[in-house]
């Protein structure tokens, strides 16, 4: 056989490369085929892997969130509280032992209780007495006014008569 396949003289009768079935051998699909892309399974079995992989993660994000909407509630809370105990600071107790407010979209509510008596005290700015006591401030945070109380707080503020 003379060609492009062609094998050194005698091999064809043996059934060597280059003979007529060994040629339609290597042109046939099965044999021939070149291996392009993916197969079924291996899309598959990629597929199932894929969606495993996000089932695990995607509720990670989602506890991600939550966490961090949990920490800007806190944080709102904190500089509420804050704002509110400065202007309660400022307060005389003796004189006001109640009252509300709202600051930021929170609405508080406080109340002094006394929790001693008075005591004299001399004062040389003015030069008279002043009578002063310790009261127990309780403030309660909410949402708006009638809901669940989100948080609460005490300090000691000293009241004078």
């Amino acid at each position: 056989m003379v060609g492009k396949y062609s094998l050194p003289q005698g091999q064809e009768k043996y059934g060597g490369y280059g003979t007529a079935r060994s040629m339609a051998i290597l042109r046939s699909p099965s044999i021939m085929r070149t291996e392009r892309g993916f197969g079924l399974i291996e899309v598959l079995v990629a597929s199932v892997i894929l969606v495993t992989l996000l089932a695990v993660t995607l509720p990670l994000f989602d506890a991600g969130n939550r966490q961090i909407h949990r920490a800007e509630q806190v944080e709102k809370i904190l500089s509420v509280k804050k704002r509110v105990f400065n202007r309660l600071s400022s307060i005389n107790p003796a004189e006001i032992s109640s009252g509300d407010g709202i600051d930021n979209g929170v609405y508080y509510r406080w109340s002094a209780k006394q929790k001693g008596v008075y005591r004299s005290q001399y004062d040389p700015d003015f030069g008279t007495n002043t009578k002063l006591a310790m009261f127990k401030v309780s403030v309660f945070l909410a949402e708006e006014k009638n809901e669940i109380v989100l948080d609460s707080f005490e300090f000691d503020l000293i009241g004078w008569q």
